[in-house]
């Protein structure tokens, strides 16, 4: 709980008890969940937190830059505690995140077009696809 006090406490927020529960909840996760899934599993711990509290505070930790938030192919945010640079495969029937790392999208050249929009402050690659368990149970995207 120590270091989990000191992240709070580093991006200049209260390590409130709630906080903590729901930081530690994340940082445990390999699954980038979401926030409701967030909730479920921090209720076992805290049967009084409510949906609204975890929402708010994930917020928060996404202001401060202690989370990321991550879309999924269903359309809901997820959150993901990795800070380094990273990229991601999404799954189009599963909806599974997975961390990978696109070699050189670091070093991409952005035109004109996009630098004149504002300050690029990261860049990020999304990768979609149907993940391999979902392969290997039969399941393939359904296409128009």
């Amino acid at each position: 709980m120590d270091t989990l006090r000191d992240i709070c406490r580093r991006a200049g927020m209260k390590a409130t008890h709630q906080r903590l529960e729901i930081l530690h909840e994340i940082l445990q996760a390999s699954d980038h969940p979401s926030a409701e899934l967030i909730h479920q599993r921090v209720r076992r711990r805290l049967p009084t937190v409510s949906l609204d509290t975890v929402y708010r505070t994930l917020a928060v930790f996404d202001q401060h830059g202690v989370i990321t938030r991550v879309f999924s192919s269903a359309g809901c945010v997820r959150y993901d505690p990795v800070r380094e640079r990273h990229d991601h495969f999404v799954c189009d029937q599963c909806n599974r995140i997975l961390d990978c790392r696109v070699s050189g999208a670091d070093r991409l050249r952005l035109p004109a077009s996009v630098r004149v929009m504002g300050t690029v402050e990261r860049i990020q690659v999304e990768v979609r696809g149907v993940c391999k368990a979902c392969l290997k149970q039969g399941r393939t995207r359904q296409r128009p």
